[in-house]
């Protein structure tokens, strides 16, 4: 729970108005890659993998141990990366922020605590993902934004076609669509060497 507590500011609300129902949509706006062939790689990277989360630019460590088994299992099941744990591997290092307006959460929780559930809240959870590839060629820096949205109590749902989460595996979808663009935009750059496969999304819809 304390985890959860610093992955997400919505969790701030939860805690003020714990009675009330809660659902988590990761925004669907974000992702750029899947649904349609991603590929398999003839001649997958071997990489060292580093990960780093932040709460508006202040380290979170303790954090990386829910972060980091998402991050290498996506980067795995892409086919392009093998993970290792040679010093002398490329690293490739993923650094997640999530941007947080808690004063302006804390604020909207109070609102719905308040109305016992008559007038719902929709708060956005915003991240900046930086992933960077150092290999002996140079390096390779890509930058990505996602976003969760979270509604309590009577709340309308905030993004359409797609279905609430809980918000441990709406995060886990963050993690997942930022890597998966990712390889998407290196295999684009001609930086990955690719054969076929599918790539199904974790996407649930109504």
């Amino acid at each position: 729970m304390r985890v959860l507590k610093i992955l997400l500011a919505s969790l701030v609300i939860t805690s003020l108005s714990a009675c009330l129902s809660t659902k988590t949509y990761p925004d669907p706006q974000y992702r750029k890659a899947g649904g349609a062939s991603m590929g398999t790689f003839s001649a997958p990277v071997k990489v060292r993998l580093e990960v780093v989360f932040q709460r508006n630019g202040k380290n979170m460590p303790q954090v990386i141990k829910t972060l980091r088994p998402m991050a290498e299992k996506h980067l795995t099941n892409s086919g392009a990366f093998i993970l290792v744990t040679d010093n002398t591997a490329p690293a490739l290092r993923f650094t997640l922020n999530n941007v947080a307006n808690l004063d302006d959460a804390m604020k909207k929780g109070f609102v719905t605590g308040l109305t016992f559930g008559g007038k719902g809240s929709t708060v956005t959870d915003y991240y900046e993902a930086k992933i960077e590839l150092m290999a002996a060629d140079g390096k390779q820096t890509k930058n990505y934004r996602h976003a969760l949205v979270t509604t309590i109590g009577n709340a309308d749902a905030p993004v359409q076609g797609v279905a609430p989460l809980k918000m441990m595996d709406a995060f886990n979808v963050v993690v997942e669509d930022i890597i998966m663009n990712f390889v998407q935009d290196m295999k684009t750059d001609g930086k990955l060497s690719k054969s076929e496969v599918k790539f199904v999304p974790v996407y649930a819809t109504r």
